[in-house]
């Protein structure tokens, strides 16, 4: 659930910044896909100070975070969605 927060937290402050750029509507969803590039560069950084446990998290929660993003770019900017190819691939 928290992730969730953060990805709208982000596409919101997204909008916020580009409130007057009418290209927005477009565009909104690529910080949801780049936000968990920052929080890497920071684990590169300190990584070897964190216990294992914590960078397997961090991990796995970028993986959870691109696949999030992935769908909703997938789903929201699809020309022709097909529904049947959709539960398939989700299967």
């Amino acid at each position: 659930m928290a992730q969730r927060h953060g990805q709208i937290g982000i596409a919101i402050i997204a909008f916020g910044i580009a409130r007057d750029n009418p290209y927005i509507g477009s565009a909104w969803a690529v910080p949801i896909a780049t936000d968990i590039a920052f929080a890497l560069g920071i684990l590169s950084l300190i990584g070897s100070r964190l216990p294992s446990g914590a960078r397997v998290f961090l991990l796995g929660l970028a993986v959870v975070d691109d696949l999030i993003a992935i769908a909703v770019i997938a789903v929201l900017f699809a020309g022709d969605l097909k529904i049947g190819w959709l539960a398939v691939a989700a299967l």
